[in-house]
């Protein structure tokens, strides 16, 4: 409870830079850059949320590059999370699980690795003021983890972000996920949306 995560210089590999899970609360993330290289041995996420029953979570102005896993990771079991801030971070090659050869293959979409930023579950994430470029999926709302603890509606809002070539801007698979958004800026995004509009 209560701790902070700044000035690192984190290159990831099986697993990701930073993971909060089982209670964690009142933490600050900012001023790290996360990386890695595009490889089969190289396929966490760069931060995970896991596991339920965190809160009060600040993340800010980091940059997220080069990841076979998605730079944020993020999942309520129980729909106990709340108070989600990720804003003013850079996000840039990332979610590319995985990659052979600079070719990105599609039948390696797993849902919870190739986002931006990717989870569910939980209500009121604001995502705010990031940077998100040179990705195959933007937003992903999914729900592989902890299936069975979802059972209400969630969203999350999305606001005067920047997405920039992608190939789906934003992925909902579950009903119960939306996204409310404004004042963003869009460019080279093959397909805006797919699965729940």
């Amino acid at each position: 409870y209560g701790g902070t995560y700044r000035n690192n210089n984190v290159k990831t590999r099986t697993n990701s830079a930073f993971r909060i899970s089982y209670g964690g609360s009142g933490f600050d993330i900012y001023d790290n850059l996360i990386w890695s290289w595009l490889d089969k041995a190289s396929t966490g996420p760069g931060i995970e949320l896991d596991k339920g029953s965190y809160s009060d979570i600040e993340i800010w102005n980091n940059t997220f590059k080069i990841l076979n896993g998605a730079g944020i990771w993020m999942f309520d079991k129980g729909g106990t999370c709340k108070n989600i801030h990720i804003h003013d971070n850079v996000f840039d090659t990332v979610g590319q699980y995985y990659t052979t050869g600079g070719h990105f293959d599609a039948s390696k979409y797993t849902g919870y690795s190739n986002g931006a930023i990717t989870g569910a579950g939980f209500n009121g994430a604001i995502i705010e003021d990031n940077i998100i470029q040179n990705v195959k999926y933007g937003i992903i709302m999914n729900e592989w983890k902890y299936a069975s603890s979802y059972s209400r509606p969630y969203k999350w809002i999305f606001r005067n972000n920047t997405l920039k070539n992608a190939g789906i801007g934003f992925r909902i698979d579950s009903s119960r996920g939306t996204i409310e958004g404004t004042g963003n800026k869009f460019s080279d995004i093959t397909t805006f949306s797919y699965g729940y509009k």
